[in-house]
């Protein structure tokens, strides 16, 4: 198990902590990646006391043989980020290809500031240098399901553990 489910509702409440101070006064847009982030997502604005605004953001990647990292939205913020503080939660970083190309684009639309957190990353896997302000696991090369990362009834385990081959 990478993750028990009180191991990560500790980490959140310590993420959500600091997200408080850093944004005190302030009232911040997060940006749920839907693909691999709604449980943490969830977890994570209820834990806030900082005034937010949600919004759902969702992709399409690696599609059949396209290992290039192009990313299609299928989803997209509705509202005006212009002068706005933007948080964007993602499930695992592994490469960094997809928050790097959906920063880029985010930070077209000129918010405030723009900062990303994430469950989980894994830091030797990464091929982008990403600003990630926010983690709660460090994790290495094995393919991490639960807690809404993976597929079908893997999605669903309240916990983080490793894909079993």
């Amino acid at each position: 198990m990478i993750a028990s489910r009180s191991e990560i509702a500790d980490r959140i409440k310590i993420i959500a902590n600091q997200i408080d101070v850093d944004y005190k006064e302030k009232k911040i847009d997060v940006i749920c990646l839907t693909n691999s982030a709604m449980f943490f997502c969830s977890d994570l604005v209820r834990e806030l006391q900082t005034p937010v605004e949600l919004h759902l953001l969702s992709f399409e990647n690696y599609e059949g043989e396209n290992k290039n990292g192009q990313v299609k939205l299928t989803l997209d913020v509705k509202s005006s980020l212009m002068n706005r503080d933007v948080l964007v939660v993602e499930g695992i970083v592994v490469t960094g290809r997809t928050p790097k190309y959906i920063l880029a684009l985010l930070n077209g639309r000129n918010p405030a500031s723009l900062s990303l957190c994430a469950l989980g990353v894994k830091r030797k896997m990464m091929t982008e240098n990403i600003p990630l302000r926010y983690c709660a696991f460090e994790l290495d090369k094995q393919i991490a399901v639960g807690y809404g990362i993976g597929d079908n009834e893997q999605k669903c385990l309240p916990y983080l553990t490793a894909l079993r081959k």
